[in-house]
């Protein structure tokens, strides 16, 4: 098959651009209370969201810099859908609609994975426990997605 392009959808884009707008908010949060951050904050949550360990404040700008570095590489492997594992076979009548599919789902990791990294800043700097909720609604809403999309996919070999 020939160069693959797949156009962005009115959902790319908004997804994309929520997803800057969340690291540039968390970027500013972080910028304008940096001052105010007590020089110790949680390092680590238990699977309850019980904070268990505690660091320097110099620790935000790794989850925050993880967040930037996972939201990059999502970004670029969305432009090259010749790298994508597919999943199912690949012809002239479903390629627009698969990739189309993953392309959504890639955009949808980025937004969870935005998420999950300025809810963690936002916890961390304000020093208090991850709500129980946390850890497993933002594996249900990760998988799930991830699942729906598999569906999807499945559906339209």
């Amino acid at each position: 098959m020939d160069e693959i392009k797949v156009p962005s959808t009115r959902y790319h884009k908004i997804v994309n651009l929520l997803c800057i707008i969340i690291l540039t908010g968390t970027l500013v949060f972080l910028v304008t209370n940096w001052t105010m951050i007590p020089d110790q904050i949680p390092g680590h949550y238990d699977s309850a969201g019980v904070i268990n360990r505690w660091t320097s404040k110099s620790g935000l700008w790794i989850v925050y810099f993880v967040g930037i570095i996972m939201f990059a590489g999502l970004s670029v492997i969305e432009h090259f859908p010749k790298t994508w594992n597919t999943g199912v076979a690949i012809t002239k009548e479903n390629q627009k609609h698969v990739y189309q599919l993953i392309k959504g789902m890639i955009v949808t990791l980025k937004l969870c994975i935005t998420t999950i990294f300025m809810f963690l800043t936002l916890y961390t700097t304000l020093m208090i426990n991850l709500p129980k909720w946390f850890t497993p609604l933002f594996l249900i809403i990760t998988f799930g997605s991830m699942i729906v999309y598999g569906i999807m996919i499945y559906r339209a070999r």
